[in-house]
């Protein structure tokens, strides 16, 4: 994933406190939240894309907004505003709260031969500044 010992430490150590705060993230500190957030979305997004990162609902169906606001935090405005923008594309209101509609939407864009998160995802998707971010974010101790 990435070769910072620093990060991986911080990383390590803010999934330890979420796990000891019975996987509640409003119990992490601002840095900590970020980094679980932007970790847990990036593996996803790295792996599938942003149609797998709507896929299935995320722990407690949290607002998209979450993640965008935890990647503007880290300095990662533009997959923020990719992962806010293509949320918008669900022609439903909070897409979240519907895992359903969301994979009937996917299945219809299929069908029809569309990649609606296409655009979004050559932002997202494999994104390389997005591990420097977290790091400069560990080091600076605050966004």
């Amino acid at each position: 994933m990435f070769e910072d010992a620093a990060l991986a430490a911080a990383i390590d150590r803010a999934f330890a406190t979420l796990d000891a705060a019975g996987g509640t993230l409003e119990a992490l500190g601002e840095v900590d939240r970020t980094l679980v957030i932007v970790t847990s979305a990036q593996g996803v997004i790295d792996n599938g894309g942003l149609r797998c990162f709507f896929e299935n609902d995320w722990p407690g169906m949290p607002p998209y907004e979450l993640f965008a606001a935890a990647y503007r935090r880290a300095g990662l405005g533009s997959v923020a505003d990719a992962i806010s923008s293509a949320a918008g594309l669900y022609p439903f209101p909070e897409p979240h709260r519907h895992e359903r509609l969301r994979r009937a939407f996917h299945a219809e864009a299929e069908a029809l031969g569309r990649a609606p998160f296409e655009a979004f995802d050559r932002v997202a998707c494999g994104n390389a500044d997005v591990w420097p971010a977290l790091a400069r974010l560990v080091r600076s101790g605050a966004p």
